[in-house]
């Protein structure tokens, strides 16, 4: 790669992300901004053809728009949850542009508060120690993970979370959480490549939660070869 090239690339991702603020603010909402947004990156793309550049530089425009984005939140301009739910959406659709990994590149974090909170099985130590009562989602999450072979953990917190991924290394990781500790958690690990999964949460947050089985089954269709 050459230096103008560099000098290149960082003046047009600055450029976008000047452009995608402006918007933003001029319109006050965060739809249209991401219109713009997807527009911008296309024709970034449609600049630079080289696809994985593309998709590593755009990660961190992302991770940009929503820093910028988060400024307007604190007066009510733009809705906090709507823009997480966005960026997850935005963040998974350009890490499905990459090419299918490995099995044994990819790491599945789990947030504990999947487990029944009535459960005595300690499980942040490994996975395989659920006895698959049927009381939670963890046995489903365990049998789908065997059956793809994949390395999975269940972790209590980001502390965890980030020393797995700074041991393990993994080209991609599936990371299931509520909205606002997966788009932090995207964030602080970048560049780590991070798919999303939004838990559900019946019984309110951090409490006996719940994942769509079939969104976390099709996710590891796709990602992996």
């Amino acid at each position: 790669m050459t230096v103008s090239f560099i000098y290149y690339t960082v003046i047009v991702d600055t450029i976008i992300t000047l452009l995608i603020f402006i918007f933003s603010m001029i319109n006050s909402n965060f739809y249209i901004a991401l219109i713009i947004f997807v527009v911008l990156l296309v024709l970034k793309y449609l600049i630079s053809f080289n696809i994985k550049r593309f998709i590593n530089t755009n990660r961190l425009i992302l991770i940009q728009y929503l820093n910028l984005l988060s400024i307007p939140t604190q007066f009510g301009i733009v809705n906090k949850r709507k823009l997480r739910f966005a960026f997850i959406k935005a963040n998974n659709a350009i890490i499905e542009k990459v090419d299918a990994i490995d099995r044994n590149e990819l790491v599945v974090l789990l947030p504990h508060c999947l487990q029944r909170t009535s459960c005595s099985i300690r499980i942040t130590n490994s996975i395989d120690n659920c006895k698959e009562c049927g009381n939670c989602i963890i046995g489903d999450i365990k049998k789908v993970a065997s059956k793809y072979n994949v390395k999975s953990f269940v972790v209590t917190g980001g502390t965890l979370a980030r020393s797995i991924v700074s041991e393990l290394k993994p080209k991609l990781l599936i990371a299931v959480a509520c909205e606002k500790d997966l788009v932090e958690g995207i964030k602080e690990v970048y560049p780590f490549r991070v798919y999303g999964i939004i838990n559900l949460r019946p019984e309110g947050p951090c409490r006996n939660t719940l994942i769509d089985i079939d969104e976390f089954q099709k996710s590891l269709n796709r990602l992996i070869k």
